[in-house]
């Protein structure tokens, strides 16, 4: 055991008061009076009850924190329809409890259905709910958190949301920097304080060492974590610049970004030509280096990576096939997901949210991503573009 912390200590406490501590965080999730948020552990005993929750649910935190099961709150006849939904879609026995709110989420990761809360003046409030589980440092699942919009408030237009939904990622995001400098700083200051406490020719212990790298990394990952929020936010918000654009020119700058990464792994991509599409150059070369550069990181020997194209009366396929680990049929499904990670980060490096990006920008210029793998045996990438140029157009907005 390490003499200053643990992993599961530091994971636990420390980083989950780093983000409570952080002002956007906790203004824009647990003191919006709009927005519904409650988080539950994995027996779905209620650890935060946001001030909207407080709000539409006529509960205090006081009241419910550590002491109330959400099915407790939740509409019996409710809880037996997602039950009896859950069981038709999934083929398998779902228990009217805690099961039934958590079925999707826990094997895919989010789920999105209805759900009536039961408040306390005896009111029945339906709500349309957004669930995911959440994720510890080793991706073991340690809870999930539900998200509902006030069903008494005017809806917004999708554009609004996604202008809210930016604006928060880009704020939050923001302001988790500072906090990581400061942890940064502290820890080169740390460092220097031991050693000047040693007597003179003595080094730190292995396992004071050990505890300073693993803060370090720490950092390092959540640093990684928010400049990919901020990029997603930058990728998904920046209107598309549609142009006549020859792919193969967009592959030569991919190639040129990837050279050190295909030369380690002494890769061998090979492209019998691509087409002249309608798309925003920046976009595809983000779609391409995303994909191109997971083909050469999932290969445990030498990749080999081949690019293809057809085409149809309506639009171009492009096809990305690989020769690298492959992927299980049950995760096939979850892989698309923003920081969603099938491999430990030491063996994989990364933060997940290359494909969720890539997923976007394909939809944004009207397309479709999607995988066709097994596991030993490579992957098939595939995403399609409208040859039409309006066909495309009609997503720049989003």
């Amino acid at each position: 055991m390490h003499t200053l912390m643990t992993e599961e200590n530091f994971v636990g406490r420390e980083a989950t008061e780093a983000l409570l501590k952080a002002d956007a965080l906790q203004s824009a999730i647990f003191n919006s009076a709009n927005f519904l948020s409650i988080a539950t552990d994995t027996k779905g005993i209620i650890q935060i009850f946001n001030v909207g929750a407080e709000r539409m649910l006529g509960y205090t935190a006081t009241d419910i924190l550590n002491k109330v099961s959400l099915v407790e709150m939740t509409d019996r006849q409710a809880l037996l329809e997602r039950a009896v939904a859950l069981r038709l879609e999934l083929d398998t026995t779902v228990m009217p409890d805690f099961e039934a709110l958590i079925g999707k989420a826990a094997q895919d990761g989010e789920d999105f259905f209805e759900l009536t809360y039961l408040c306390r003046d005896g009111r029945h409030l339906p709500t349309l709910v957004s669930v995911m589980s959440l994720r510890g440092a080793e991706e073991q699942v340690i809870g999930y958190l539900w998200v509902s919009t006030d069903p008494t408030q005017p809806t917004r237009t999708e554009k609004e949301l996604a202008k809210v939904v930016n604006e928060f990622i880009f704020i939050a995001s923001h302001d988790l920097q500072e906090p990581l400098r400061t942890l940064s700083n502290y820890v080169t200051l740390l460092q220097e304080d031991i050693l000047t406490c040693l007597p003179p020719g003595q080094t730190p212990s292995v396992e004071v060492m050990e505890d300073m790298q693993f803060i370090v990394e720490g950092t390092k990952r959540m640093n990684a974590l928010v400049q990919s929020m901020l990029e997603t936010m930058r990728s998904g918000n920046k209107p598309l610049q549609l142009e006549k654009l020859d792919l193969n020119h967009c592959l030569a700058t991919v190639l040129a970004n990837l050279t050190v990464l295909q030369m380690e792994k002494q890769a061998d991509i090979r492209c019998a030509g691509l087409p002249m599409v309608w798309a925003d150059a920046e976009q595809m070369q983000r779609i391409l280096q995303n994909l191109l550069s997971n083909a050469l990181k999932f290969c445990r020997h030498r990749p080999l990576v081949t690019l293809s194209a057809r085409e149809d009366a309506h639009e171009w396929t492009i096809a990305i096939a690989d020769n690298g680990i492959g992927i299980a049929p049950e995760n096939l499904a979850k892989i698309f997901a923003p920081f969603r990670r099938l491999n430990h980060r030491n063996t994989y490096p990364g933060t997940g949210i290359g494909l969720a990006i890539a997923k976007q920008a394909v939809e944004r210029h009207g397309g479709r991503l999607s995988v066709i793998s097994q596991v030993g045996a490579g992957s098939v990438f595939q995403f399609t573009l409208p040859k039409n140029r309006e066909a495309s157009h009609a997503t720049t907005c989003c």
